[in-house]
Formats: C-alpha cells, sequence, structure tokens
C-alpha cells in the first residue's frame, strides 16, 4: 500500500507520488525461512553475522511508487507460481556433472525478476546491502531496462545460479531455507569485471557487472541464462561450498540455526 505521507520521487521512475512499502527481496522467498516461532535467520556477509528477524521485519523501504510496485509484482507473481510448484525443490544433478538443466516458461519475465532484484539491492538504503554500489551508469541502465521491460541480452547483468544441497538424516536431499545478505566481488583490474553474490531461500544468485564490452565477453557462455528459457542449475553439497558452510561455522560453531 502507498505510504500516507510525503516523500521523495520513486527510486524507479521518478514520479513525485506517494511510496509504497516495498519488499527488497520478495516475500513469497521468505515462506521456507520462516522459523515455526515466526522468526528467519539472514546472514550479513559485511559483519560476519547472523540475525534472528521477526516476520515483520521482512527487508522493506520506501522506494517503489504504485505504478513501479505493480510492474515489480507482475514479475514476481510469475516466479512465485514456480516456487508453489516446487520448480526448484529436490534437483539432482546430471550424470557425471555438478549441474543439471531447467526449461524457464518464459525468459523476459524471469530474467527482469532477477534485475529487480540486483536494482532493488542497489537501491536500498539499509546498511545491509551496502556493498551492492554499482555506480550511476548501471543505476540508469538498470531502471531503463525496467521501466521499458527490456530483459537485455543473455550476458547483460548476466545471473549465474546454484543451489547447495544438504543430505539430511532421513536420506533426502534439501536446500536450506537461508538468506545471506548481497558481497561483492571482484576479478581483478585486469577483468574489470565484479560478481555481487546473494542468496534467497537457498538459492545462490551471482550477477556478472562491468562495462558493456567487458560484460560482452561473456556472450555465448551457456552457464548465463538464455533467451530460450535454457537455464543450467549449478547443484551443489553446502558442505564443499567454503563461503556457505564457514560462515554457518563462524556464527554457530558446529550448530545449525535452522534446526535451533
Amino acid at each position: 500500500m502507498p505510504s500516507d505521507h510525503p516523500n521523495p520521487p520513486c527510486r524507479l521512475c521518478g514520479a513525485t507520488e506517494p511510496l509504497c512499502r516495498s519488499h527488497i527481496f520478495p516475500r513469497f522467498t521468505f515462506k521456507r525461512m520462516k522459523a515455526r516461532d515466526g522468526h528467519f535467520y539472514r546472514f550479513d556477509g559485511q559483519r560476519r553475522a547472523w540475525e534472528s528477524r521477526r516476520r515483520q521485519d521482512d527487508c522493506f523501504e520506501y522506494l517503489l511508487c504504485k505504478g513501479c510496485e505493480q510492474r515489480f509484482q507482475r514479475w514476481e507473481s510469475s516466479i512465485a507460481r514456480l516456487f508453489a510448484r516446487g520448480f526448484f525443490d529436490n534437483l539432482e544433478p546430471s550424470a557425471g556433472k555438478k549441474s543439471t538443466i531447467l526449461q524457464l516458461p518464459d525468459y523476459a519475465t524471469a530474467k527482469l525478476y532477477l534485475l529487480s532484484l540486483l536494482w532493488r539491492c542497489h537501491a536500498a538504503k539499509d546498511p545491509i546491502f551496502r556493498q551492492v554500489e554499482l555506480g550511476a551508469r548501471h543505476d540508469a541502465r538498470l531502471r531503463q531496462m525496467l521501466l521499458s521491460s527490456d530483459p537485455g541480452e543473455p550476458w547483460e547483468y548476466g545471473c549465474l545460479i546454484s543451489i547447495p544441497h544438504l543430505q539430511l538424516d532421513d536420506g533426502k536431499v534439501d536446500r536450506p531455507p537461508i538468506a545471506m545478505m548481497p558481497e561483492t566481488m571482484h576479478f581483478g583490474a585486469e577483468h574489470g569485471l565484479r560478481l555481487v553474490r546473494m542468496v534467497i531461500d537457498g538459492i545462490v544468485l551471482c550477477f556478472v557487472i562491468g562495462s558493456p564490452d567487458r560484460m560482452r565477453q561473456w556472450r555465448g557462455v551457456p552457464a548465463l541464462f538464455q533467451r530460450s528459457g535454457r537455464l543450467i542449475v549449478g547443484i551443489e553439497d553446502a558442505m564443499e561450498m567454503p563461503f556457505f558452510i564457514k560462515q554457518l561455522q563462524l556464527s554457530f560453531g558446529v550448530q545449525n540455526p535452522m534446526h535451533e
């Protein structure tokens, strides 16, 4: 719902209208992460610490006007239906590989949803998003793409997706219901690229950021989400992902916060 008090212009389109209570990460992505007492856990990579958050404390800011909020919600609704159908659940790697291939029904909707996540993390003022400072040039380009519903080429702010899994006591495989706030990693000056990595509902998203020429070098990389809807998803053992498991151990030793 739009706020009742005067606000700055809409961060996306610039309209001087009341701003909505916009979630940075869509609400449906927190459904599995809610503990039975109404809490969930999120990891702040900068402070290297977990925070326990109450249900009403999902990440939100007064960021978008009603029109832009509805624009984002249309993309979110399509992805939420995939989650509701268990599209990303119980995935197993192809024979001899650490990945599997998914076929998404609509490249434009899924890519725009991903771009909206990246841009919202950049635009948010909450300190937990401080590592996602993309700069004015990328801000302008992402806003242009979102406002014109242009998903761009697969290499434009391309996203690599992987799903860590844990072997449960009953023999089943599940992805940990965990959120980790975005962090930026640099390839080095010679590459001119950086990765923005975040984890939402146990799914690792890595966005490739750089100048158009640098990003274009990723043209043809099959791991990027393709216009055909083809998506190669990495399937990895969470216990073999250092950034994932070591941060758990830093905060909780041998204990897993999701089972406390």
